[in-house]
């Protein structure tokens, strides 16, 4: 690892010049080169370690989640398909009746009618 540096007396000098006492400054800048070692520093390393686990769990549970959606849009589709199968079955139905009732009637016209 490499080391950070951090000039603390270039931080200090610089917040005393925007209105830090130099004793604010001095804290401030000594809090900040804390922060910025490297041991607080989060790495590749670390972060896959830690978020790793992370993202098997959401990617399971978008997979769950899909083959849920895929499911419903299935059922969906074949309840859909059977409506349609029914309306179609009606209709033909409705309209072989129809044209029953048309072809008797034009029958009965010219039976009846001359």
């Amino acid at each position: 690892m490499t080391a950070t540096t951090f000039d603390t007396l270039s931080v200090s000098k610089r917040l005393q010049g925007q209105g830090f006492s130099q004793q604010q400054a001095e804290a401030i800048a000594f809090e900040m080169q804390d922060m910025a070692r490297e041991d607080h520093l989060v790495t590749r390393e670390h972060f896959d370690k830690e978020f790793g686990g992370m993202r098997s769990y959401v990617d399971k549970e978008f997979a769950d989640i899909r083959k849920y959606v895929d499911e419903k849009l299935a059922d969906l589709r074949r309840y859909v398909d059977d409506r349609l199968e029914k309306m179609e079955m009606r209709l033909t139905i409705k309209l072989g009746g129809m044209m029953f009732l048309g072809f008797g009637l034009l029958a009965a016209i010219k039976f009846f009618g001359h």
